[in-house]
């Protein structure tokens, strides 16, 4: 019996039985820890799905209510009765002035968003044709509150004229109807744009050449003019000034992100002949001088600057809150709602009831003065900033006077140091003024239009290129 037991030992425990136990112990081992594997990536794909599920409809949910809790309140302040309106405070009025112009509804704020991702990041031709209006036999056209319009972030396109959809005037009757209506609309409110366009129609050229315009600092244009200017006789021909666009158009951002699009007509030309009439008169012989096209440039950005101001809805007396006024000047800037909100905060945290009077289009524009010659104003600062003393308001004043030439206003100065009061201290935040201005001056034009993905992609097939090139050479 022992014999037998000793025997059966000495087989399980042969090399070849441990080792079959051994390899099957194993698959078994292997199989149960990848079926847990399984079952924990499925544990953890359903909790993913439920999470999403959860966070999707209480997001639905929270927006849906801010979007009818907005609507009630729209409502009810409606039938405020003029006792009530009586009732309220400065204070209460500036807050409720918070927005420019009646807050959109949630349909509208995600369209909005769409338009504004469409004219940041998209090339000249598909924003021209975003917000053109107009298609005059064939051809599209820009009408002057369309180019305002094509350059103002958060201004929805009117409805049924979206993109590569216009109001379709196909004979030469419908174009005039059209023009009369026009002008009658438009009848004790005409800008510098009546009087380069006639026929109040911008092409597609025209589009092109005043982005260049407004986007260039005039010292630039004044280079140009000196390069082409041969002879030395301080005026160019039509010809001649047609190079400097050329030239002057493809250094800027907005002319480097455009190319030609033959199939929608968007061929960026001559410009038209309304345009070039002014310039150089009708037989197109004239001579154009640099002072001549200074003043236009600076007659063309007051009007822009006057339609801008006409958006935020000034009063009887031509003027605008200061709270509009923090919204005038963040109009371009990549701060988001929060951060617009901690401006506005400080401005209300500055300013007592009795100071928020209001600020008039004179203000405004002396204001914008100090966008044309920021860079400037910029090293200005800068020597003010080395001192220990703080910049006092009256500095500041002295600087603007000294590098533009124009006194501002005691009011206007005091709300631009409460705008900029990063930490309360009554002194202003040079680096954020500066940064915010330059987004304001630019009207956005020269900021990056492709995103930071597409960047990251080109850099890096540079990178590559240039390490492929470096290794062939070795």
């Amino acid at each position: 019996m022992a014999a037998r037991v000793a025997l059966s030992s000495s087989r399980l425990l042969s090399p070849r039985n441990v080792l079959q136990s051994a390899v099957t112990y194993t698959r078994n081992y292997s199989q149960e820890k990848e079926h847990s594997k399984e079952e924990a990536k499925r544990t953890a794909r359903l909790i993913s799905i439920a999470s999403g599920s959860a966070v999707a409809v209480l997001g639905g949910a929270y927006i849906l209510w801010r979007s009818h809790f907005r609507v009630k309140a729209d409502q009810g302040s409606v039938h405020l009765s003029t006792d009530a309106g009586e009732v309220m405070s400065k204070r209460e009025s500036a807050e409720k002035d918070s927005d420019s112009i009646k807050k959109p509804v949630f349909r509208d704020r995600r369209i909005i968003a769409y338009e504004d991702r469409l004219k940041a990041f998209s090339t000249p031709d598909k924003v021209f044709r975003l917000c053109a209006t107009l298609k005059v036999q064939g051809t599209v056209y820009m009408t002057p509150d369309d180019f305002v319009r094509s350059i103002t972030p958060g201004v929805r396109q009117p409805d049924g004229l979206d993109l590569d959809n216009f109001k379709k005037l196909s004979t030469v009757q419908a174009y005039e109807q059209w023009k009369t209506e026009y002008e009658k609309r438009i009848k004790g409110k005409e800008t510098f744009f009546n009087k380069l366009a006639t026929n109040h129609l911008l092409s597609f050229s025209d589009y092109m050449f005043l982005l260049t315009v407004i986007s260039t600092p005039k010292k630039h244009f004044r280079l140009a003019f000196k390069m082409f200017d041969t002879n030395g006789d301080g005026v160019l021909s039509c010809e001649e000034f047609e190079e400097v666009r050329v030239i002057v158009q493809s250094g800027t951002a907005v002319g480097a992100r455009h190319k030609d699009h033959s199939v929608t007509g968007n061929v960026a030309g001559n410009i038209s002949q309304s345009l070039s009439q002014y310039f150089f008169g009708s037989d197109q012989k004239g001579l154009l001088t640099i002072e001549k096209f200074e003043d236009f440039h600076d007659q063309l950005m007051e009007a822009i600057l006057r339609l801008e101001f006409q958006r935020f809805d000034p009063n009887h007396e031509d003027q605008i809150s200061e709270i509009k006024f923090v919204n005038f000047i963040l109009l371009h800037s990549d701060f988001g709602v929060h951060e617009k909100r901690k401006f506005r905060k400080r401005l209300k945290n500055a300013l007592s009831e009795e100071e928020m009077k209001g600020l008039s289009f004179e203000q405004v524009k002396d204001f914008s003065t100090v966008l044309d010659h920021l860079n400037d104003m910029d090293k200005a600062l800068s020597i003010y900033e080395s001192e220990p003393a703080a910049l006092t308001q009256e500095e500041f004043k002295h600087v603007v006077r000294v590098v533009t030439g124009v006194s501002l206003d005691d009011h206007l100065v005091k709300v631009v140091f409460a705008i900029f009061d990063e930490n309360g201290d009554g002194e202003l935040s040079h680096k954020e003024f500066i940064e915010v201005l330059k987004d304001r001056r630019g009207r956005g034009l020269g900021k990056k239009k492709d995103l930071g993905f597409i960047r990251l992609m080109g850099a890096m097939t540079k990178c590559a290129t240039k390490v492929v090139a470096e290794r062939i050479h070795l």
